[in-house]
């Protein structure tokens, strides 16, 4: 009887364990949607924790079980709203298509993306205003690649006269 009741406790544990990390990651989701609604009405800077709390409909402790502070909130908003762009941007750098039809293609997919995503737009550009006056911005590794990757492309159709 009670190896049958183990089993049974380890087969649900999987289950459980992948409800927990469903629960987690619309939790963050909806605490990272708070923070860009937040950042679009008041500013970057203009938010507290309580705020993103009662926006996100969770209890202040959550945020810190997410969290470590507004810092590593608001970063990793950026990184998570972010990274599907990020993705989509390399597999254009890194394919075969032409100079020219890379160069079209980034640029078209980045004006899609913030279209359809314009809360984040405003986001990233309060962001970019405060990262400005602390200059973090060029310090960044991915903003590096990504600029890196796109200096290569041109600097490939510059030697084919194509740009």
């Amino acid at each position: 009887r009670r190896k049958g009741e183990a089993e049974r406790r380890n087969m649900k544990a999987p289950k459980d364990s992948n409800r927990r990390e469903l629960w987690d990651r619309m939790t963050r989701q909806a605490i990272q949607e708070a923070v860009v609604r937040l950042v679009t009405r008041n500013g970057y800077q203009g938010f507290t924790m309580d705020q993103v709390a009662e926006e996100a409909g969770v209890a202040k402790g959550t945020l810190y079980l997410h969290f470590k502070g507004k810092e590593a909130l608001l970063e990793s908003v950026k990184e998570s709203s972010l990274q599907p762009l990020r993705m989509e941007l390399s597999v254009i750098l890194d394919s075969d298509r032409s100079c020219r039809g890379k160069v079209e293609e980034f640029v078209a997919r980045q004006f899609a993306y913030f279209d359809e995503h314009r809360d984040l737009i405003r986001f990233l550009l309060e962001e970019r205003r405060v990262a400005q006056l602390h200059r973090k911005r060029q310090g960044d590794n991915r903003y590096k690649e990504m600029l890196s990757k796109v200096s290569s492309v041109l600097e490939a159709g510059d030697r084919k006269s194509v740009v």
